[in-house]
C-alpha cells in the first residue's frame, strides 16, 4: 500500500534575482576632506567668563588680550590632557595654545582645540 501525501499549505518558491547589467559605471567613492588648518593663538590663560550658555576664554598673547568663545564644550578637542575642568573667573596663569575657527571681524573666534604646552 502506498501513501501519496500532498501538503495542504501552499509552498511559495523564491525566484533568484536576475543578474544586473553593468550598464552604468559604479559611482566614485566620496573623498574625505581634511579640515582646513585653523589659525592658532598661544599665550597665557587669564580668565574664563561664563555668561548663560556662552563661555569665553581670555588669553594674553604678547601685549594683547584675545577673547575666544566656546560654543559647545563637548566639541572642543583637548590635546595632551584628558578631560579638563575649568572654573569661571580669573585663572592661575598658565601657558595655553588654542586653535580656533575665525568668525566675523570684531567677534571672538570659536575654539576648536586646546593644548597646554
Amino acid at each position: 500500500m502506498a501513501l501519496n501525501y500532498e501538503p495542504q499549505v501552499t509552498v511559495v518558491r523564491q525566484q533568484a534575482a536576475p543578474p544586473q547589467r553593468a550598464t552604468d559605471p559604479a559611482p566614485e567613492p566620496k573623498q574625505l576632506q581634511r579640515r582646513a588648518e585653523w589659525p592658532a593663538a598661544e599665550g597665557t590663560l587669564q580668565q574664563i567668563d561664563c555668561v548663560g550658555k556662552t563661555i569665553r576664554m581670555r588669553i594674553a598673547v604678547g601685549a594683547r588680550t584675545l577673547t575666544f568663545a566656546i560654543s559647545d564644550p563637548g566639541a572642543v578637542i583637548i590635546k595632551n590632557h584628558g578631560v579638563m575642568d575649568f572654573t569661571c573667573g580669573p585663572q592661575k596663569p598658565r601657558s595655553i595654545r588654542v586653535e580656533y575657527e575665525p568668525t566675523s571681524p570684531g567677534k571672538p573666534g570659536v575654539i576648536r582645540t586646546i593644548e597646554f604646552p
